[in-house]
């Protein structure tokens, strides 16, 4: 019944090997409009990327448009935030980006703003565009209108005050030719600022997680054993009714204690390496589907009962009249021994164990202690905030 260390070790390092595969989803940029949603046409694109293009040579302030199909039920807020992140729009330590997400079939939309450009494009300033510039031509259809206008209106708000210099941003002639797709910006190295989001940092946090889930899990087993075999105790009338309750207790409390940890491992996990936040399971509150959670606790541990009263061929009694001292110290005392719930000595008594048939027999030599208790974007290393608005149409 004692959990093998070797097992431990397994489990530890299979999760550790899920770390080494885990992927971003988050597109990596690598010109200044990407169209994976195909909203714009081949002139439109070459409009923006030559205006966006322009812009940056003559501010070094980068801004970049990326279009998508979907969400995928992530909230856009997130997903520009760490499409910012990986592909580190801006200059290093200017944080100089902006980004202009686009999910054309959930019909939202995002500026997402450099920490650098923040005190210029305010939350209020980029929700106004969104409001004015985008969502009334987004709802015509009118894409390239809507974006070329919200674009029009970021460059206004950081350019130099004089008006000649605003001009130098108009939308091009279609005649104009076709600026290169390759951003030319600085590949930054620079080690984020939050160091448990450097490579490094994380990795070891998930580590020192795992360890936490891994303790979890153990106690999860340990307790359902336990519990398992005090039912198996109560249908076979070696358990007492009051001592079903004592066990109850104790087991419960580790296996809860047990499976609150484990959650907050998990979703802390799923948030740290993939990006997967609680909110994402809300659905499962939807149509009382919670209610499968509390039924499958209650249901399991009696289906596994049953099913080891059936093999070893224990006869079913529900008196809850008895207390085998032998079953209990060998069969659920010495599986919470396991974390120290209890202090078992299974020798001291006079019964005796054969482990191939699970048949107990007693002498009545020794009754002392029958009634005992126990217990490919290159950017220039630019970040966000966070700050920006989002919209929808």
């Amino acid at each position: 019944m004692r959990i093998s260390i070797k097992n431990l070790l397994t489990t530890l390092l299979l999760f550790l090997a899920t770390i080494g595969v885990a992927q971003d989803h988050y597109p990596v940029l690598d010109r200044m409009v990407t169209d994976n949603a195909q909203i714009f046409n081949g002139e439109e694109l070459k409009q923006l990327s030559i205006k966006l293009k322009s812009f940056q040579k003559e501010t070094s302030n980068q801004l970049v448009i990326l279009t998508i199909e979907d969400l995928n039920n992530e909230p856009i807020e997130d997903y520009a935030y760490k499409t910012f992140e990986v592909n580190k729009i801006g200059q290093k330590n200017k944080d100089n980006g902006i980004l202009l997400l686009i999910a054309k079939e959930d019909k939202k939309v995002r500026i997402e703003v450099g920490y650098g450009l923040e005190p210029i494009i305010t939350d209020v300033i980029a929700s106004r565009i969104i409001r004015n510039e985008l969502t009334p031509e987004f709802k015509n259809g009118n894409y390239f209108l809507g974006a070329d206008a919200a674009i029009n209106s970021l460059i206004h708000e950081l350019s130099p005050a004089q008006p000649a210099s605003r001009q130098n941003y108009e939308t091009p002639p279609p005649t104009e030719p076709m600026a290169p797709s390759t951003m030319e910006t600085d590949i930054s190295s620079a080690v984020r600022k939050d160091s448990l989001k450097t490579t490094f940092g994380k990795y070891v946090f998930s580590t020192v997680l795992m360890a936490f889930l891994v303790l979890s899990l153990c106690f999860i087993k340990v307790s359902f054993d336990a519990w398992v075999m005090t039912l198996v105790g109560a249908f076979t009338n070696k358990v007492s009714f009051s001592r079903v309750f004592g066990f109850a207790y104790k087991t419960g409390r580790l296996f809860f204690l047990g499976l609150i940890i484990f959650t907050f491992m998990v979703f802390t996990l799923l948030a740290l390496l993939f990006d997967v936040y609680p909110n994402q399971f809300l659905f499962l509150m939807e149509d009382y589907k919670w209610l499968a959670i509390p039924i499958l606790l209650l249901i399991t541990p009696l289906i596994f009962a049953l099913m080891h009263v059936k093999y070893y061929g224990l006869k079913l009694n529900f008196a809850l009249a008895n207390n085998d001292t032998y079953f209990i110290r060998k069969e659920i005392e010495s599986i919470l021994d396991l974390i120290g719930m209890v202090n078992s000595n299974s020798n001291s008594d006079g019964y005796h164990y054969s482990s191939s048939g699970r048949s107990y027999t007693y002498d009545s030599g020794n009754e002392e202690d029958s009634n005992s208790n126990s217990n490919s974007y290159a950017g220039g290393g630019g970040r966000s905030g966070g700050g920006g608005a989002s919209g929808s149409w």
